[in-house]
C-alpha cells in the first residue's frame, strides 16, 4: 500500500512545483511584453535612422553634382576649360552608380539671345535644336529675356531640382568682385540631366540594401512616391506593391532635395545663390518603409506570440516531466508496497505448509501415529503441502527468469486438450476441498500449437486454480475450448469461467501487474503471491497470444486465452 503521509508529501511537492511553474509563466509573459515594447521601440528608432541615412546619402549625391558643376562664370572665355576640370573631378570621385547622363550649358545674352551647348567631356558643342528631354526649359529661359536685371533672371529661372526629367538646373556663381550682379548682361546655367533608370534601378536599391535591408531588417517593403502625385509609386521594392500598400508607414523621410548642410561654407556665403536654391529646392519625393507583416507592431506581436508559444511548450514539457516523475514515483512506491505484500504473503504461504509438514513429520517421528490409514493420510498431507511449496517456488523462479529476459521456451507441438485434462486432474484436490464442480466443454480434437508444454500447462493450471479458489462453495467452473479464425489467423481460444463474486472494474487494469492482489483477496487473506496472472500474461504473449478478462460483480469472471496455431518465433 502507499502510505497516506507519503501521498500528502507528494501532493505538497506537486502543488509547490505547479505554483512555481505558474509564477515563472506569469513572469515570462510580463517579461516578453516588456521586451516586445522595447524591441518595437528599438526597431522603430533603427528604421528612422536608416531612412534618414538613405535620405542623406541620396541627397548628398545630388549636392555633390551641384557643387561640382557650380563653375565660376567668367567673361574671359575660360569657362569651357573650367567645365572640363570640374567634369574630370566628377569622374574621379564617383564611388557608386553614376547618375549623370548629359551636361548642357545654357547661356542667356542680350545680344546673342539664348544659346544651348552640349558638353561632350572635353569641349562644348553648340546645338541648333533643343533635345526633346530638355525642350521644356527653352520657353522658360526665353521668357527671361524680357527682364533687364540679371538677379531677376536668376530668381525666375527654372527650379534647381527637376524630378520629371530628372535634372539639376545649376545657376552659375559670379565671383568678379568689382561688379554687382545687376551689371552682368550674360547669365548662364548648367543643366545636368540625370539617368532615371540608374537612380531607380541602382542607386536607390543600393542605398536600401546598405541601410534598410540589413541582417535584422529583411522583412521591409520600400517605396517612393512623388509628393505632387502621392498615388503613384516612383520606386517599389516589390513589383506587386501599390501606393495603398504604404498607408500608415512605419517610417518615412522626404528625399530628392538640396539642403544647406550639403554645401560648403563658401557656397552658402553667396546669399543670392543660396536664397534661390533654398526657396525652390525642397524635397520632391517621400521615402516610405513598411514592415511586410503590416506594421512594426504586428511584426513584434507575431514574434512575441511565437516566443510565448515556445515558452508555453517549454513549461508544458516541464509540467509533463514533473507529472511523469510523480507517476513513476507513485508506480515505484506502489510496486514497492506490492513487493512488501508479496514478501509477507510468500512468507505466510511458506510458513503454513512448512508448519503442517513439520507437525506431521514430528508426529510420525515421535511414533504418535500407529494406524496404517492415519500414516497414509499423513503421507498424502505431506505430499500435498510439498507440492504446494514446489509450485510457489516455481512461480517465483519463473517470474525472475521472465523479468531477466533470459527465459528460453522449448519449441514443440502441444495438445491443448491433453494439457487442459492434466490441469483439471491436478486441481482436483482443490476443487474437492471447496466442493466446486469443474465442467469441461471440449471438442474431440483441436489443432496442435507450437510452444512450451510446461509453460502452457502452468498457464491453464493457474487459471483453473484461480477459478476454483475464487468460486463460491458448490459453484461450477466451466472450461471451454474451440478453434477458429481470428483477425491474425487461425487460433485456439480457451475460456475459463467461475461463479465467484467477480472482479471490481477499478481493479481490472491492474490485474496482470506483478504482485497485485485484489482488495477482497487481501481482506479474506486468500492464499496467493500476486504473481500468477502476471506470469500467465507474459507466457501467453511470449507465445504470440493474448489474454482478456470479463467480469460481472456477483456473477463471476471469465478469462479468455487466445493462442495462434502457427509457430511464433518468440515461443
Amino acid at each position: 500500500m502507499i502510505y497516506p503521509q507519503t501521498n500528502k508529501m507528494q501532493l505538497g511537492v506537486v502543488c509547490i512545483l505547479v505554483g512555481l511553474l505558474l509564477t515563472l509563466a506569469s513572469f515570462q509573459y510580463a517579461w516578453l511584453g516588456q521586451l516586445s515594447e522595447r524591441e518595437q521601440e528599438r526597431m522603430g528608432q533603427s528604421l528612422d535612422f536608416a531612412t534618414r541615412a538613405v535620405r542623406s546619402e541620396f541627397d548628398n549625391e545630388l549636392a555633390e553634382l551641384y557643387r561640382t558643376f557650380q563653375v565660376d562664370y567668367r567673361e574671359d572665355g575660360t569657362f569651357p576649360e573650367q567645365l572640363v576640370e570640374h567634369y574630370a573631378e566628377h569622374v574621379e570621385t564617383i564611388e557608386g552608380p553614376d547618375i549623370l547622363e548629359k551636361i548642357y550649358w545654357v547661356n542667356l545674352n542680350e545680344e546673342t539671345g539664348l544659346v544651348l551647348q552640349e558638353f561632350t567631356g572635353s569641349r562644348l558643342k553648340t546645338l541648333d535644336e533643343w533635345p526633346q528631354d530638355i525642350a521644356k526649359f527653352r520657353n522658360e529661359f526665353n521668357g527671361l529675356l524680357s527682364y533687364n536685371d540679371a538677379q531677376f533672371r536668376l530668381l525666375l529661372g527654372p527650379e534647381p531640382l527637376q524630378d520629371e526629367i530628372p535634372a539639376l538646373v545649376i545657376q552659375q556663381v559670379f565671383t568678379r568682385p568689382t561688379r554687382t550682379l545687376e551689371d552682368y548682361k550674360s547669365i548662364s546655367w548648367i543643366v545636368a540631366k540625370l539617368r532615371p533608370n540608374v537612380i531607380i534601378g541602382e542607386l536607390i536599391p543600393a542605398l536600401a540594401n546598405q541601410y534598410i535591408y540589413g541582417e535584422e531588417t529583411l522583412d521591409y517593403n520600400v517605396g517612393i512616391v512623388n509628393r505632387d502625385e502621392p498615388t503613384e509609386l516612383v520606386y517599389r521594392s516589390d513589383p506587386n506593391l501599390t501606393a495603398a500598400s504604404f498607408a500608415e508607414p512605419d517610417a518615412h523621410s522626404n528625399i530628392y532635395g538640396l539642403r544647406s548642410w550639403h554645401f560648403n561654407a563658401r557656397f552658402q556665403k553667396n546669399r543670392r545663390m543660396w536664397n534661390i536654391i533654398e526657396e525652390s529646392s525642397g524635397p520632391k519625393w517621400d521615402l516610405l518603409v513598411k514592415h511586410k507583416a503590416g506594421s512594426l507592431e504586428a511584426a513584434v506581436a507575431a514574434t512575441r506570440n511565437r516566443n510565448l508559444a515556445i515558452s508555453l511548450g517549454v513549461f508544458t514539457l516541464l509540467a509533463t516531466a514533473i507529472a511523469m516523475v510523480m507517476i513513476s514515483t507513485q508506480r515505484a512506491q506502489r510496486l514497492a508496497a506490492q513487493q512488501m505484500e508479496f514478501v509477507a504473503g510468500v512468507s505466510h504461504e511458506l510458513r503454513t505448509p512448512l508448519a503442517v509438514i513439520r507437525t506431521a513429520a514430528e508426529n510420525l517421528a515421535d511414533d504418535v501415529v500407529h494406524d496404517v490409514e492415519k500414516t497414509r493420510q499423513y503421507g498424502e498431507l505431506i505430499n500435498h503441502e510439498g507440492r504446494r511449496l514446489s509450485n510457489m517456488v516455481e512461480r517465483v523462479l519463473l517470474y525472475a527468469k521472465m523479468r531477466g529476459d533470459n527465459l528460453q521456451f522449448e519449441h514443440q507441438a502441444v495438445d491443448l486438450i491433453a494439457t487442459i485434462e492434466d490441469a483439471v486432474a491436478s486441481s482436483s484436490v482443490g476443487s474437492t476441498e471447496r466442493s466446486v464442480k469443474v465442467s469441461k466443454e471440449l471438442p474431440e480434437s483441436l489443432p496442435r500449437i507450437m510452444g512450451d508444454p510446461a509453460a502452457l500447462s502452468s498457464v491453464i493450471r493457474n487459471l483453473i486454480s484461480n477459478a476454483i479458489k475464487y468460486s463460491r462453495q458448490e459453484g461450477i467452473v466451466t472450461i471451454q475450448a474451440r478453434g477458429g479464425d481470428t483477425e491474425s489467423g487461425p487460433a485456439i481460444q480457451v475460456a475459463i469461467h467461475d461463479q465467484g463474486e467477480g472482479i471490481p472494474s477499478r481493479e481490472i487494469p491492474y490485474l496482470f501487474d506483478p504482485f497485485f492482489r485484489g482488495e477482497r483477496a487481501r481482506q479474506t487473506q486468500t492464499e496467493g503471491s500476486g504473481l500468477g496472472l502476471s506470469l500467465v500474461k507474459q507466457v501467453v504473449e511470449a507465445h504470440g497470444g493474448k489474454i482478456e478478462v470479463a467480469s460481472t460483480p456477483g456473477a463471476g469472471s471469465t478469462f479468455m486465452v487466445e493462442l495462434p496455431v502457427i509457430h511464433n518465433s518468440k515461443a
